[in-house]
């Protein structure tokens, strides 16, 4: 299993409650867990998140020199190719296209360097996005235990201000800024994910459906829109902080069409709003690997160069995931994994 691109984003991964806050649970050690469970059975490793079927092949390990502890672990996430996208095959016998039989996935790989505390993704369109394979990870939570917390992996280009924002006492205003030269379609995750209000929802959609006409009609490259209140309304009225929280949590940040998203927010007791900007290439979270990796970014390439690449890169991520990691909360590391999967997944 091979992907083309020789560059990996970064993130950070935990579980977190609902309010976003990290837990003390150790990533390795569940990834561990996991992993025993599909040695067992690997048929437990197959489950159907959102009409896709998502699957974790063996895992890549690395040890620590001279010491029994696992530091870091490449894990291969698959994406079933439906039937009508499979490719064909050239039968040398006539030289004539045919089906090829048996399953087809589609790989992005998951690295975890405990150490660093930093998650790398490979960039493969084709394969599952950091907010499937969050989603897959959240299945093997207990369903006891689902309703308050989930796996979480945070593109570290945003950590900053995302955490800014869920600090915050108010919200006066957000703004939108789309590039309508790339699809809208994606705008969110998961749209039925958004239960704070639902309304928030509807008038984002119409928003966008507004911004389709904008490019067809107009055309038009960039389409802003911007929720607030004017100056009647006072200086005190302010939009709904938990329904803004869950709505950016559930935007698409893979999708090439969003060029910022504004918001104005008030915290500490402050008067004045100060600014959060979240730009989807505001910061270069791309790690790249030697470029005559380009043919091998494999599961054991990763492996064996993750340590020395990471030595010349995570100066620059370092603040940002301290700065996360110092909200964590206590949850235990006594519990199992669930091993039978219910059939419900989070929406991504």
């Amino acid at each position: 299993m091979r992907v083309m691109s020789n560059k990996m984003k970064a993130y950070t991964i935990a579980i977190e409650n609902k309010g976003g806050n990290p837990t003390d649970r150790c990533t390795m050690t569940f990834l561990e867990k996991i992993r025993a469970l599909f040695t067992k059975d690997n048929l437990k490793a197959k489950r159907d998140i959102n009409k896709d079927t998502i699957m974790i092949n063996d895992f890549v390990w690395r040890h620590i020199q001279d010491v029994h502890q696992k530091d870091y672990v490449v894990i291969p996430f698959g994406k079933l190719k439906p039937e009508t996208k499979k490719p064909y095959r050239a039968d040398p016998a006539d030289n004539i296209f045919k089906g090829i039989d048996g399953d087809l996935y589609d790989v992005n790989y998951l690295a975890y360097h405990k150490r660093h505390n930093i998650a790398l993704l490979t960039t493969s369109n084709e394969g599952p996005r950091w907010n499937a394979i969050e989603n897959y990870l959240t299945t093997f939570l207990a369903i006891s235990e689902r309703k308050d917390y989930q796996v979480c992996l945070r593109p570290i280009s945003m950590l900053n201000d995302l955490q800014k924002i869920r600090q915050a006492d108010s919200v006066r205003d957000i703004k939108f800024t789309m590039n309508l030269g790339r699809p809208l379609d994606n705008f969110f995750a998961g749209k039925q994910a958004i239960k704070e209000n639902k309304s928030v929802l509807e008038g984002l959609q119409g928003m966008l459906a507004m911004g389709k006409v904008s490019k067809e009609l107009l055309r038009s490259d960039v389409f802003t829109f911007k929720m607030c209140f004017d100056r009647e309304s006072g200086r005190k009225a302010n939009l709904n902080l938990d329904a803004i929280i869950e709505l950016i949590d559930f935007i698409n940040w893979d999708v090439d069409c969003i060029k910022e998203i504004e918001v104005k927010y008030k915290s500490g007791g402050e008067t004045k709003p100060k600014t959060a900007r979240l730009r989807n290439s505001e910061f270069d979270s791309d790690i790249e690997f030697p470029s005559s990796a380009k043919e091998r970014m494999a599961g054991e390439y990763i492996v064996n160069n993750m340590d020395d690449v990471l030595r010349d890169n995570i100066t620059r991520f370092r603040g940002q995931i301290d700065t996360y990691f110092k909200g964590q909360i206590e949850l235990g590391d006594d519990y199992e994994v669930q091993e039978e999967f219910d059939g419900t997944a989070p929406v991504a």
